[in-house]
């Protein structure tokens, strides 16, 4: 329970980066390494020794928290499941890339539960080898048989227009259909920004295309990412790495464009020593 004065956005803030860390981004070892022993002082100048000793006992480490943090995702998918039970329901699909060139395979699913239509995420796989239809649908089948769900309740499947995801015969729609061939497929949502960001100026375009073309050189060959790493590491830069631009799947035009400004220094000295044209742009 929080009192009302506590209510503010500014001390709401404050309560949710010290108490909740896990929550805005912080390391886990935050609130061993820095709030406990904070916590510890505190309680030892206002109640004693005796009191202070007791915080000692809570386990904040990083194993624990982020084994707390498992199992909590486990318990909300286990809910989701719960409710989804016997109910018909359709899936969303995609496969994207993150900013460190990961690949997942991503599904949302989609079910009415009593009077409200509920939408969640239903799972994040990573993808291991390649990305084709047979690989993805393995992922999408191995889980829906471990949660139990049979394939005739899927009424619907969403997928962008990729060959691997809407194909004719070899695809995942397609897959999905010779498990319920009742399910209806439509094509994913568009991406309204991406489709707004295609008309940008000749001055911003320019900006953007240099950015894009100088990240996809360092990040694209291993060589160099690790050369460039150890490059902000010598200059003491805050960051080691740049972000990896990705078309539509992340939107991650502003997040590519604010890490280069950050290391703009850094990427002079790098395309200096490779000689690179756009180290005088």
């Amino acid at each position: 329970m929080l009192a009302a004065d506590s209510m503010k956005p500014n001390k709401l803030k404050r309560h949710l980066e010290t108490l909740h860390s896990d929550q805005c981004k912080k390391p886990h070892t935050i609130g061993d390494e820095l709030i406990l022993p904070a916590a510890i002082e505190i309680v030892e100048i206002m109640f004693g020794n005796n009191f202070a000793k007791q915080l000692q006992s809570i386990p904040l480490s990083n194993d624990t928290v982020a084994r707390q943090i498992a199992d909590i995702a486990e318990d909300v998918e286990c809910q989701h499941l719960s409710k989804l039970r016997d109910k018909l329901f359709s899936i969303q699909l995609d496969e994207a890339t993150d900013s460190n060139k990961d690949a997942h395979f991503i599904a949302y699913v989609r079910f009415c539960d009593d009077l409200s239509v509920v939408e969640e995420l239903l799972f994040c796989k990573p993808i291991e080898l390649k990305a084709t239809a047979l690989a993805l649908f393995a992922i999408l089948n191995y889980f829906m048989k471990e949660a139990n769900k049979e394939w005739k309740n899927c009424v619907g499947i969403c997928t962008d227009g990729a060959r691997s995801m809407s194909g004719r015969f070899q695809s995942i729609q397609a897959l999905v259909k010779q498990k319920s061939p009742e399910c209806i497929w439509t094509h994913y949502i568009i991406h309204r920004e991406a489709l707004a960001s295609k008309e940008m100026s000749p001055g911003l375009n320019i900006v953007l295309t240099t950015v894009v073309t100088v990240v996809n050189y360092i990040k694209m060959r291993p060589l160099k990412s690790r050369i460039f790493s150890s490059l902000c590491k010598d200059m003491g830069a805050v960051h080691s790495a740049l972000l990896l631009y990705c078309e539509a799947r992340w939107l991650s035009r502003g997040k590519v464009l604010q890490r280069v400004y950050e290391l703009r220094e850094e990427i002079a000295v790098f395309l200096e020593e490779e000689n690179r044209p756009e180290a005088y742009l």
